[in-house]
């Protein structure tokens, strides 16, 4: 989970970099993450001193906007809900939608770009 949030970060700040995709969409991602990443992070503080818990439905939701980068890195930094089949299958849809959101996005921004070769 690591691994694969960290090379979305970077995937985008590249496209960033080489002006295939606007800097706002960086910080949209970065900004949402972050968030869910101390969402994510005080939830588990919350279970493991038996407080009140974030409910299920906010967390998917953190992600369905955009903040799924960050509650992957929450998730595999913090080992929390990644064994539970019932939370992790609506999070890993949220996260497919988004990442089929920045693929079209890639291929939208850069149609029509002459290839160099």
């Amino acid at each position: 989970m690591i691994i694969f949030a960290l090379v979305f970060y970077l995937v985008l700040a590249i496209g960033v970099a080489l002006n295939w995709l606007p800097l706002w969409l960086l910080i949209g991602y970065g900004g949402l993450g972050l968030v869910a990443f101390v969402v994510f992070g005080l939830d588990k503080r919350a279970a493991l001193k038996d407080k009140p818990r974030t409910a299920e439905i906010k967390l998917w939701l953190l992600a369905l906007i955009g903040g799924f980068g960050g509650a992957m890195l929450a998730m595999g930094l913090f080992r929390h809900k990644t064994s539970k089949r019932g939370f992790l299958w609506p999070f890993y849809a949220a996260t497919a939608v988004h990442l089929l959101l920045a693929v079209g996005a890639f291929y939208y921004v850069t149609a029509g770009t002459p290839v160099a070769g």
